[in-house]
């Protein structure tokens, strides 16, 4: 722990005639890389942590939500009795798709509103044209 709060020093107040101002640019960025996936797994760890504690309480979320495991007659608290028990016990499948939709909603998003980029497509254009060139003139044949 103490070395990461001597490089968050470094890196907030750095030493300009030892840094250089890119390598300094470079390090935030790794910095803020890590401090992404530390959030990551943190809220994951206690994602995970919350749902062993309700699986490990099952009985004690049905009892609170009014729920008899034991009332035989009665068919909805008997089915919602099994929506509990499988919503509490498949929810780390139902996060991991959860996220999976997201993952595929915001990529869909980001190519349905991509923008055109003729300069772009010019300057591909041109550049496969040189490395045609070059391939002619090693030998290769189109």
């Amino acid at each position: 722990m103490g070395y990461l709060c001597i490089i968050k020093s470094v890196l907030r107040n750095p030493p300009t005639k030892f840094i250089p101002h890119r390598i300094h640019h470079h390090l935030q960025s790794i910095m803020v890389d890590v401090l992404r996936y530390q959030i990551f797994l943190a809220c994951l760890v206690l994602f995970l942590q919350l749902w062993y504690t309700a699986v490990a309480n099952i009985g004690h979320i049905k009892s609170y939500l009014h729920l008899d495991v034991e009332a035989v007659d009665d068919t909805d608290n008997n089915v919602a009795v099994v929506i509990i028990d499988m919503i509490v016990r498949y929810l780390p499948l139902w996060a991991i798709m959860a996220l999976g939709m997201y993952a595929l909603g915001s990529v869909l998003l980001r190519v349905y509103t991509m923008a055109d980029r003729p300069d772009a497509a010019l300057e591909m254009t041109n550049e496969i044209e040189v490395a045609k060139d070059k391939l002619r003139s090693a030998g290769f044949v189109f």
